[in-house]
């Protein structure tokens, strides 16, 4: 949390900590894929 609140800190710091973390990584894809916080898509 602190990185991200840290204007200097960049994309690739952001991804190469989610790359070493698998339990961050899972974290994320729950909450992007979920339909509360997940991204808008086509409806099809």
């Amino acid at each position: 949390m602190t990185l991200l609140n840290d204007p200097d800190c960049g994309m690739s710091v952001l991804s190469d900590i989610i790359r070493h973390e698998p339990a961050l990584t899972v974290n994320l894809l729950k909450l992007a894929n979920s339909a509360y916080f997940g991204l808008p898509g086509k409806n099809e």
